[in-house]
């Protein structure tokens, strides 16, 4: 699912939890990373996940 689709079609508890599951499942592939770009590759997009993470915790989110 889209970040989108996730602020206008899920309630509060489900898309938190679904970004939660995609953060942990990125996690898993960090801790088995062996190469630098792998390590920053995966760590970008972890702090995307965590910003998106940090929008879905509000009431109301829109996108431009």
């Amino acid at each position: 699912m889209q970040f989108k689709d996730a602020c206008w079609r899920m309630p509060k508890e489900d898309r938190m939890a679904l970004w939660m599951k995609r953060i942990e499942s990125v996690d898993t592939v960090l801790e088995t990373a062996n190469t630098g770009w792998q390590l920053n590759y995966w760590g970008s997009v972890r702090r995307q996940l965590v910003y998106q993470l940090s929008l879905l915790s509000n009431d109301k989110v829109y996108e431009k």
